[in-house]
């Protein structure tokens, strides 16, 4: 396995980002080691972690904020847009503000082209997006990170834990 240093993480030779620091935060007494990512939940890998991103993609394209919403879990998610007011913010919050960024742009294209995992804290996945203000507004590009993290005991899924806009 090659392993690549990338600021505040290691890629490992397929590609994936192992890191102590996770969106949003950073934990310095975790130490990145080299080791295989584990299958389940912090692994990209899994089929339940792509088609939940699969889905919120569809949604973002589709400007379907209760799509968005319905992987919004029982704690507070962050949201940070901008030109949007943000922070974190409770399930009925965060869709209101997606309802708001939807009602004012118009999104030409959302892929997720990268993700990383980081072990147990979950994944986040990085989209391209080409979005208009309005309907008629000139094209305009930026990087959208979500990221997920497993909610329940009974019956996991991925619920986001936290959306950034770059």
């Amino acid at each position: 396995m090659t392993i690549h240093s990338m600021g505040k993480g290691l890629v490992l030779g397929a590609g994936f980002l192992l890191s102590a620091c996770g969106p949003g935060f950073c934990q310095d007494s975790l130490k990145a080691k080299e080791m295989p990512l584990p299958v389940g939940v912090g692994s990209p890998d899994t089929a339940s972690s792509r088609a939940a991103f699969q889905r919120i993609a569809k949604a973002w394209l589709e400007g379907d904020a209760e799509g968005i919403a319905s992987f919004l879990g029982e704690g507070k998610v962050t949201i940070q847009l901008p030109k949007v007011v943000g922070g974190v913010l409770s399930r009925n919050q965060a869709e209101y503000v997606l309802k708001d960024l939807f009602k004012y742009t118009t999104t030409d294209k959302f892929e997720f082209t990268k993700y990383n995992a980081f072990l147990s804290e979950g994944v986040a996945g990085i989209a391209d997006r080409t979005y208009r203000s309005g309907k008629d507004g000139p094209a305009q590009k930026d990087k959208v990170s979500v990221w997920l993290v497993k909610e329940g005991k009974e019956k996991p899924k991925w619920v986001i834990r936290e959306i950034r806009v770059k």
